[in-house]
């Protein structure tokens, strides 16, 4: 199902608002019943039509590494991509310990900078 524009999302209220049935005003959309009756739920109970914030998973990656990851498989395009990015990513921690363990040889095996 296409997801409804914010003009469709005024549309529709105003539509519900002149007295034209759900049924009909989804059936002219191309969308379910449910979405325009959801729409108008949470119309008369915050008066906005607006897409209300989501929580979404956090990133795990950053924008970096998700280029040398696209660029790693683009290099092994037939490696599955849970295992290019695994390799990446154990690379990075790989290379973070030893840039740690590094600092703390520096400093005499201490672990205060």
């Amino acid at each position: 199902m296409p997801r409804l524009s914010a003009i469709d999302r005024e549309r529709a209220i105003g539509r519900l608002q002149a007295g034209n049935r759900l049924t009909a005003i989804a059936n002219v959309m191309g969308v379910a019943t449910s979405t325009i009756c959801r729409l108008w739920t949470r119309f008369q109970a915050s008066g906005s039509t607006r897409d209300g914030a989501r929580s979404g998973r956090p990133r795990v990656t950053t924008a970096r590494q998700d280029r040398v990851i696209y660029r790693q498989h683009l290099r092994q395009p037939f490696l599955p991509a849970t295992e290019t990015s695994r390799n990446t990513v154990n690379r990075l921690v790989r290379s973070m310990r030893d840039r740690c363990q590094a600092l703390v040889n520096a400093n005499g095996g201490h672990t205060r900078y």
